[in-house]
């Protein structure tokens, strides 16, 4: 391995669950090699991500009926999070990490995140098949999925259940699955299955497990912060 492979290799920081780590951090070791080696900035590598979610989504938004263009908007939403992957393995191996390069990283998130939000409504709405109060409901929890999920990487899961009543014996194991749902990794591979499955009763399906997730997560932080404030008592 050249000396630049192994840097960005080294440079991963796993902060995601299993698909994460597994899947798009892995793959994301290769643009940001090519990057690294080319001198393009982590911002280059992000803007190319946004342009990636957008330039995908927008066939599926003009014709939602063809198989073509479902699987090239599922492709994209999965490649621009590589690239969100890779653009931080380049900042860290280039040390070109800036305040402004992490506006941009999080504004590349945040597009990429409705992008594959427009998708899913668009697609889950064409003919009546998902009713606009789900859609709307599906969109509320997507997006608070997004932003809560990284508050419930260890000791927030933790504090959310316990506050709930969720036995210490419990925890661990109820920790890991649902730190594995909630990665944006797996719910992003999750999404782009019930697109190309949405002609199935299983594109509803996980349709539904994805709402069911983001729900619970949005439950759970209003709990997590009654108890930071003293207004609810763990029990033993």
């Amino acid at each position: 391995m050249t000396n630049e492979a192994d840097q960005v290799r080294s440079a991963y920081r796993s902060g995601g669950g299993w698909v994460t780590d597994l899947l798009h951090g892995h793959l994301g070791d290769f643009p940001a090699i090519f990057a690294v080696r080319k001198g393009a900035s982590p911002s280059q590598v992000s803007v190319v991500g946004m342009l990636v979610s957008i330039l995908g989504t927008v066939p599926l938004v003009v014709n939602s009926r063809s198989w073509i263009c479902l699987v090239v908007a599922s492709i994209s939403w999965n490649l621009a999070y590589v690239l969100d992957c890779a653009d931080g393995q380049v900042a860290r191996v280039t040390g070109k990490a800036s305040a402004a390069g992490a506006r941009v990283d999080l504004m590349g998130d945040y597009i990429a995140h409705a992008a594959s939000l427009v998708g899913v409504i668009v697609v889950f709405g064409r003919g009546g098949r998902v009713g606009v109060g789900w859609l709307a409901a599906f969109a509320i929890t997507w997006m608070l999925g997004v932003f809560l999920s990284a508050l419930y990487s260890g000791s927030g899961v933790t504090s959310a259940f316990a506050t709930i009543g969720v036995s210490s014996s419990s925890l661990n194991p109820l920790r890991t699955v649902f730190r594995q749902c909630v990665d944006y990794g797996a719910q992003l591979v999750v999404v782009s299955f019930a697109v190309l499955l949405v002609g199935r009763g299983v594109g509803l399906v996980l349709f539904g497990f994805l709402l069911l997730v983001n729900s619970i997560l949005g439950l759970l932080h209003p709990l997590q912060i009654l108890r930071s404030a003293g207004l609810m008592v763990t029990r033993p």
